[in-house]
């Protein structure tokens, strides 16, 4: 049984972005948001459905983190770091694994 669960998502989005960079509208060299945190889901077992719903949540975990405005104009800020970036996501993921109760899971031969 394969299992992938919000929180280690976004964990290993944050790592990607730590080790590649992070990707602003400023075109800074590196990974965009969405794209680290979509490569995460992509390689999870299972049906499309499964991706999808990881994905919606991995960013609504995000989104639910940052609170105070919302992820586009979060990103858009002129002062965004990537160690901002990291930061929320790891922020993020910590809260998903506080507030997870059933991993998201699909079984696979083996």
């Amino acid at each position: 049984m394969s299992t992938a669960t919000v929180s280690g998502i976004l964990t290993a989005a944050a790592d990607r972005i730590e080790a590649s960079g992070w990707a602003s509208h400023r075109q800074q060299p590196g990974v965009p948001l969405s794209d680290a945190i979509a490569l995460e889901v992509r390689d999870v077992p299972g049906p499309n459905a499964l991706g999808a719903a990881l994905l919606a949540a991995a960013f609504a975990a995000l989104e639910r983190h940052i609170s105070a405005v919302g992820l586009s104009d979060w990103l858009r800020d002129p002062d965004r770091a990537k160690a901002d970036v990291v930061a929320a996501l790891r922020g993020a993921a910590e809260q998903a694994a506080q507030n997870q109760t059933v991993p998201f899971t699909e079984r696979t031969s083996s």
